[in-house]
């Protein structure tokens, strides 16, 4: 009888996608090779099996694991390169929008308008600067040119509260994204509508968004009247009658700015009630918004005269560090 030969077959290894990992069988165990392609020639490196562990593998897989392995490896790296190209793209397109939306000759000729504008210090200056920054991050992420800014106000409001932007920020930088659309405008001869201040609904939202800010700006502990009295030499009068009726009534800042009118009304029992908006309850009916905070106190009529003074004024974040936290 004729012996029989076993014909032996090679795997077929040139149909693995250039650049990618490949599984190779042995007798009583495999390898690893990567496929790279340069110069219009293709190469089979075999990879070192101290580099295993690193790219995912265990030598104690069985073939059927370490192709497994490969599959998951080779997507990988093909997600990594997709998101480094993703990333790439950005990079161009938010370059070629700056370069659409601040021309460098104009973003210079405006800073030289700031410069001679500027009847304050050297540090006011810089700040303004950092917020023109600012304006030109906004103006990038949501494609706005300056014709567009009235229109797109809500969409501008949104950011401010999305980015937890305070109320006194958001107008600051309202009013630099005027100055420089009217700047802008003015030099294409065109008409500018400018961003009207921030009112309403968005103007609670923003508040709101930025009140719930984490980081930084914590929470800290309750104002007491006694605290407010030490520090009474170092605010002005303005600052100092807002936060003592934030105290004697126990009001957010945002429901004594609320506060335009001074509604007081009195029960059967001669007990007189101090009625104020809850600009942050958004969910319940306006008509249903108003609580009522018994006056009880001499220090409560005092800040209802206060209020009706009309020389209330919230101090800002910066005061309020230096007075109460240095």
């Amino acid at each position: 009888m004729k012996a029989i030969t076993l014909i032996k077959t090679e795997p077929d290894y040139s149909n693995v996608p250039v650049g990618s990992y490949y599984v190779r069988a042995f007798k009583s165990s495999w390898g690893l090779y990567v496929q790279t392609f340069k110069d219009g020639k293709k190469t089979d490196t075999k990879v070192a099996i101290l580099a295993y562990q690193e790219l995912g593998f265990r030598i104690e897989w069985s073939l059927e694991q370490a192709r497994e392995r490969c599959k998951r490896l080779n997507k990988e790296k093909n997600l990594i390169k997709a998101k480094v190209r993703q990333a790439a793209n950005r990079v161009t397109k938010l370059s070629s929008l700056n370069e659409t939306l601040f021309p460098e000759d104009l973003v210079k000729a405006f800073s030289k308008r700031l410069e001679d504008d500027n009847e304050g210090s050297q540090n006011h200056l810089k700040k303004m600067n950092s917020h023109f920054l600012k304006v030109q991050t906004l103006c990038i992420e949501l494609e706005l040119i300056p014709s567009e800014y009235h229109d797109s106000k809500k969409v501008v409001y949104k950011w401010f509260a999305k980015n937890r932007i305070s109320l006194d920020y958001t107008q600051k930088l309202i009013s630099l994204m005027n100055r420089w659309g009217h700047f802008v405008s003015k030099r294409d001869g065109r008409f500018f509508e400018p961003i009207p201040p921030v009112r309403g609904i968005s103007r609670e939202s923003i508040s709101d968004a930025h009140e719930g800010k984490t980081g930084v700006r914590t929470a800290s502990e309750p104002l007491s009247p006694i605290t407010l009295q030490n520090k009474k030499e170092l605010l002005s009068v303005s600052n100092y009658n807002f936060l003592y009726i934030t105290v004697w009534f126990g009001l957010r800042p945002d429901e004594v700015r609320n506060l335009k009118k001074v509604v007081v009304k009195r029960n059967e029992d001669g007990t007189e009630f101090l009625i104020v908006y809850q600009s942050k309850l958004l969910m319940i009916e306006k008509s249903k918004r108003n609580k009522a905070i018994p006056i009880l106190f001499p220090e409560q009529k005092k800040a209802l005269e206060m209020l009706e003074s009309g020389e209330v004024k919230a101090p800002i974040y910066k005061k309020m560090q230096e007075v109460f936290c240095s």
